[in-house]
């Protein structure tokens, strides 16, 4: 088909539409579509026309397309518009949650992207899908280190599944956080109750005692080695002396988080990390030993790759990522980046690399749940994999089809012994049991997170819940227990974890910094041209608190507002420009513009005709103003 033949199909398409002749319009339209798949405005077109026949899944098609293709482009902001049309059209759409969330943080909005992770993880929570929940409140955590809401969820969760020796891992990490902000009465509390949820956990007491020494409270630290003996007499020699080395490791712990990388600096591990393998990529297993540099410093990198692959420098960020595990070897947050970039890369050999050394990294720490995240994402993208080994590539020949004939069969065979392709290849209602080593009756579970009543709903409570920026709280969310049963060996009522995190809440300020106005701006635009006003207004509030963009907003929200028939609120913001002091002649003659149609919109043509006559006392040949006035004064 040439182009004068496309041309002719598109007009005869043109022509269907506006008889009301839509079916036949489609047809024409998609037998263009056969020649240019990728036309992104016709993908648009298609899917707002099936969507006015009400053929949803048609609609949802085109649309999912359009929004892969934005997202390919690096078009991140058409391709978060192009999501809420299918969120509309599909409310139950959850996998919707996720990839907005995707997109969102990849911009900077981490706001919008909280909002969309904590809907997706309360979907996994209600449909008891605690590992997948897990999973998601991790990446909470990620990008809002310092809300400690996220762990206590986390927490939550690991104890419904019978995990208490991971409860008290995640206790330490509160109390760790609470320790570089030098609260230490509330961490050496938070302490004292991992302690009760799992005296038999020796590597969490000596973390502990690590931590309250390091942090000058060795009084404390004794009373607490004290109480783990009366609770378990069976514990080794778990003392500490004043110059063992394990306090110099421990100190570089107590540090903020960031990204995860404080996670992967384990107390009591000697001196020195290992260094990059032979690919160039740090390595649990990588030869050599290079001296061990600041939790700090990954952070930063970390950061700083974030940034680069927001600004499509993807080899930048590449190269920062590396670094991060030159530094944490362990760190499964960065080894999950580097992979996802190279996945974009299509670098499928070093992806294969990557991944293994992931694999053997989440075994090692015995932390499965970010590889079983990333092996999913793997064989979604077409490799293959037998257990935790990738054995084929989306390059490979065979690869595709292997993975569509038995998709049953990836994963290793039944009589496998291995416990990590065991826990990877049961569905989240047996996963409780494979890993559980205690009863969850051990000990009183905590309550479960509030429903949200619908999907429509989730947004307003997100925005209530985040209220100040940084400390994401779950409205109305049940408390964490307070009370340890006396088969853990506590019989004593002691302060909840929840109460010493709000205390310590009100007492540190942590915020995300401040959002980009101008992606919120963009947005606003994009979600105008899809026809999203609603949302539009709502991304041109927000960039309205951007003393360089506000007068802009303030002129699109006015326009977005009489579009929706809201005449009063679309003159309320020109005459808010208006009053900003310093506008130009030019700025004040569109506000005056807008409002004289505005007025006429809201049929009060008197008042509007009034507006631009004085509009044409200010300047005669503006737009249409003499055409204005003849109109309205017949």
């Amino acid at each position: 088909m040439n182009a004068a033949e496309r041309e002719e199909l598109l007009r005869e398409a043109e022509k269907l539409v506006l008889r009301g002749r839509i079916e036949g319009a489609i047809i024409q339209y998609r037998k263009v579509l056969k020649e240019v798949p990728n036309d992104t405005t016709l993908l648009n077109l298609v899917g707002d026309l099936y969507a006015r026949v009400n053929r949803t899944p048609e609609a949802i098609d085109q649309y999912e397309r359009l929004s892969e293709r934005f997202a390919t482009e690096g078009f991140f902001v058409k391709a978060v518009a192009v999501l809420k049309k299918v969120q509309r059209l599909d409310a139950s759409r959850f996998d919707l949650y996720e990839r907005l969330g995707d997109l969102y943080r990849r911009q900077g909005l981490l706001k919008e992207a909280v909002g969309q992770y904590l809907s997706l993880a309360d979907h996994y929570h209600r449909r008891e899908q605690k590992a997948e929940a897990v999973a998601v409140y991790r990446r909470l955590i990620e990008i809002e280190p310092q809300g400690l809401e996220h762990r206590l969820r986390v927490a939550q969760l690991y104890e419904e599944l019978g995990q208490l020796d991971r409860v008290a891992s995640e206790y330490r990490d509160i109390a760790r956080f609470m320790l570089a902000h030098d609260r230490v009465d509330e961490a050496t509390k938070v302490l004292q109750i991992g302690l009760q949820v799992d005296p038999t956990n020796e590597t969490y007491i000596r973390e502990a005692l690590s931590l309250l020494r390091q942090s000058g409270r060795s009084d404390i630290a004794a009373d607490l080695l004290e109480e783990a003996e009366s609770l378990n007499p069976a514990l080794g020699d778990l003392s500490l002396s004043e110059e063992d080395p394990e306090d110099e490791s421990a100190a570089s712990a107590v540090v903020d988080f960031g990204a995860g990388a404080s996670d992967d600096l384990s107390l009591g591990e000697t001196e020195g990390a290992p260094a990059a393998g032979a690919d160039g990529i740090g390595g649990a297993t990588g030869a050599g030993v290079s001296a061990r540099r600041p939790a700090s410093e990954a952070d930063e990198l970390l950061a700083e790759a974030q940034v680069f692959v927001k600004c499509g420098l993807e080899q930048k960020a590449l190269d920062r990522l590396e670094e991060v595990l030159q530094i944490a070897p362990r760190n499964l947050s960065a080894h999950g980046q580097l992979i996802s970039l190279l996945l974009e890369q299509q670098s499928y050999d070093r992806v294969k690399a990557c991944a293994q050394r992931m694999a053997l990294t989440a075994r090692e720490r015995g932390d499965l749940l970010p590889w079983r995240d990333m092996r999913q994402k793997l064989l979604d993208a077409g490799f293959g994999l037998d257990g935790d080994e990738v054995v084929t590539t989306p390059a490979d020949p065979q690869a595709a089809t292997e993975g569509e004939a038995e998709p049953e069969a990836v994963g290793p065979s039944p009589e496998s012994s291995d416990p990590l392709a065991a826990l990877l290849d049961n569905d989240a209602s047996d996963f409780g049991a494979l890993i559980a080593t205690d009863s969850p009756d051990s000990m009183e579970l905590v309550g479960s997170i509030p429903e949200i009543e619908s999907v429509a709903a989730a947004a307003p409570q997100n925005e209530r819940v985040s209220e100040e920026r940084g400390q994401v709280v779950v409205v109305g969310a049940d408390p964490l227990p307070g009370q340890v049963s006396a088969a853990n060996g506590g019989e004593a009522e002691v302060e909840s974890v929840r109460d010493i995190v709000d205390h310590f809440t009100q007492g540190v300020g942590e915020h995300l910094s401040d959002e980009d106005s101008d992606t919120h701006y963009n947005l606003g635009i994009a979600f105008r041209e899809m026809g999203l006003l609603k949302e539009a207004i709502g991304e041109f509030e927000t960039a309205a608190l951007s003393a360089e963009l506000k007068l802009s907003c303030y002129s699109l929200l006015s326009e977005c507002l009489r579009e929706t028939g809201e005449v009063d609120r679309a003159i309320r913001w020109c005459q808010t420009g208006l009053a900003e002091p310093g506008i130009n002649e030019e700025q004040q003659l569109a506000f005056l513009y807008e409002i004289a149609a505005c007025q006429a919109s809201g049929g009060d043509a008197k008042s509007a005709y009034e507006t631009f006559a004085q509009i044409h006392g200010l300047e005669p040949e503006y737009r249409d103003v003499v055409a204005r006035l003849a109109e309205l004064g017949d």
